[in-house]
């Protein structure tokens, strides 16, 4: 990415966090009990061989996915996160995968993240262009079939959709997330350590400092 994409890509998510409120980048990092519970959930994950975390941030989800035992490759947005690509995933990051010439991804086999919700649709779209074996933590309103999602759920449907319950807390001060949120998950074909139901409450994630049931 040229300095002068990512200083404007910076600009316009300093911008748009200062209209909202909320943080920049929507930089609201991910508990490690719920990728934990995504995983015991849904093994086969593991088994994909290299895993990419498109929006590293200060590495929850890389670092749990290590813990486990994946291959991890990591990028972000902002150059100092220090990921393996510094990229606007959604503009760059098919980009980057298919670029013959070095440095070359390596062949990515799932991707789990936890996106900006505003981006939320391009990064599942991005996401599932490079694998079919998509996990993204996202708002449970993402299940509504808005304009720039109706194509998605037409298309590309999740496999299942796993409600959070309790809210977690995503901001490190014991305060749950005002809205519901939700692992969506993707898969290239069905196997036989994966969740039947399609739509079930994810109670089972939940530490006593991570969040509280609003």
């Amino acid at each position: 990415m040229k300095d002068a994409a990512i200083q404007s890509t910076l600009g316009v998510g300093a911008a748009a966090a200062d209209r909202a409120g909320r943080r920049e980048f929507d930089a609201y990092y991910t508990p490690n009990p719920l990728v934990t519970a995504l995983l015991d959930r849904h093994p086969w994950l593991l088994q994909c061989g290299t895993i990419l975390e498109p929006c590293a941030g200060e590495g929850n989800i890389s670092d749990a996915l290590k813990a486990r035992g994946a291959d991890v490759i990591t990028g972000d947005i902002r150059p100092e996160v220090g990921a393996d690509y510094t990229w606007d995933f959604t503009l760059e990051g098919l980009a980057t995968y298919a670029d013959p010439e070095p440095p070359m991804m390596p062949k990515v086999g799932a991707i789990i993240t936890n996106p900006p919700f505003s981006e939320s649709s391009a990064f599942v779209r991005a996401a599932l262009a490079i694998t079919p074996n998509v996990a993204m933590l996202m708002r449970m309103t993402w299940i509504e079939p808005t304009k720039d999602r109706r194509e998605i759920w037409r298309d590309t449907p999740p496999s299942w959709v796993h409600v959070l319950n309790p809210r977690p807390c995503f901001t490190g001060d014991g305060k749950s997330d005002s809205a519901t949120c939700a692992w969506f998950v993707w898969q290239q074909q069905p196997c036989p350590d994966a969740p039947e139901t399609f739509l079930e409450p994810m109670t089972d994630w939940h530490h006593a400092d991570q969040g509280v049931l609003l």
